[in-house]
């Protein structure tokens, strides 16, 4: 029998999370464990569809497809996890766990991906994804700021309430973020600490503390921007008063990604991040006719890194 015709695809479940380790972490450092994939993918409310490569029952290619609904109203996919054992390239397995996960999430409109160059072309070339252009990093190293204005800040535990959507401009659309997702998003299940900054006005930020490098040293990952209203000029005091609150916890360079068509990139540039090269890219594709066009956004904060 071929190798092709010994290899089956299949749904994941729970007990493939030590197939799913053994695939994943060493080629994405750093290691994670159990706790942190039945987090991602079988405790997430983004109801993941999860399809699996097995040969001799040992897991050898995934494909997952997070479930999220856009303000818009239309629901988006989120594909991540892409990977298929370099032995086992070239057999159209990509091809084949790809068209397996869209077809158990039949009620999406689109699809979406950050990818780097390499997955970008994948995409591109089996499934006709659109490149939608780059995601940028952007960065500020050592602050030196007076808070402009009141804020508090707490740990994120699970007590933590999460009131309102994000706001964005008219034009824009971007991912729901219910209450219900943003306690699991930055929850005790999680493997990092983050921390809401909340304005007077009940405005908030998010921003995930991580160790970089393997020492002790932590940065600041500004994962979520939840205005109540988008007032830019209220946006950039609450990043300014949560940079500096946490910079007087001793965090003292901070980071986050943005992608195309995000309304909050220039707004963290007036507050002193300078963006860098970019090095993944926002791949689209629309599965339905009504799926949204340019004026949709995505941010980091959305790739349940």
């Amino acid at each position: 029998m071929s190798l092709r015709k010994q290899i089956s695809i299949s749904p994941g479940n729970a007990e493939d999370i030590p197939g799913i380790m053994g695939l994943i972490n060493p080629r994405w450092p750093p290691f994670k464990p159990a706790s942190h994939y039945r987090w991602l993918l079988f405790d997430s409310p983004a109801s993941p569809t999860i399809v699996c490569a097995k040969h001799n029952d040992a897991i050898i290619g995934l494909f997952v497809i997070h479930e999220r609904q856009l303000l818009s109203g239309e629901r988006c996919g989120l594909v991540s996890g892409l990977v298929i054992e370099d032995e086992y390239r070239g057999l159209g397995l990509f091809s084949k766990l790809g068209s397996a996960a869209v077809e158990r999430s039949p009620s999406l409109d689109m699809l979406c991906s950050i990818a780097n160059q390499n997955g970008s072309h994948a995409l591109n070339k089996n499934f006709g994804y659109e490149d939608w252009g780059p995601i940028h990093t952007y960065a500020l190293h050592e602050p030196q700021r007076e808070m402009q204005h009141k804020v508090s800040v707490e740990a994120i535990s699970e007590d933590t309430m999460f009131p309102g959507e994000i706001a964005l401009p008219p034009s824009v659309t971007g991912f729901s973020a219910t209450n219900s997702f943003q306690s699991w998003r930055y929850g005790t299940g999680s493997r990092y600490t983050f921390y809401k900054i909340t304005a007077l006005d009940g405005s908030y930020l998010v921003i995930k503390l991580f160790p970089i490098h393997d020492d002790e040293k932590l940065v600041g990952d500004v994962m979520g921007i939840y205005a109540r209203h988008w007032d830019a000029s209220a946006i950039v005091s609450l990043v300014s008063s949560g940079i500096a609150a946490m910079n007087a916890k001793g965090v003292q360079d901070f980071y986050g990604w943005g992608g195309p068509n995000d309304p909050y990139i220039p707004l963290l540039q007036e507050a002193g991040f300078e963006t860098a090269k970019p090095t993944r890219r926002l791949c689209v594709l629309p599965l339905k006719k009504n799926s949204p066009a340019s004026s949709w956004h995505v941010s980091m904060s959305d790739s349940l890194r």
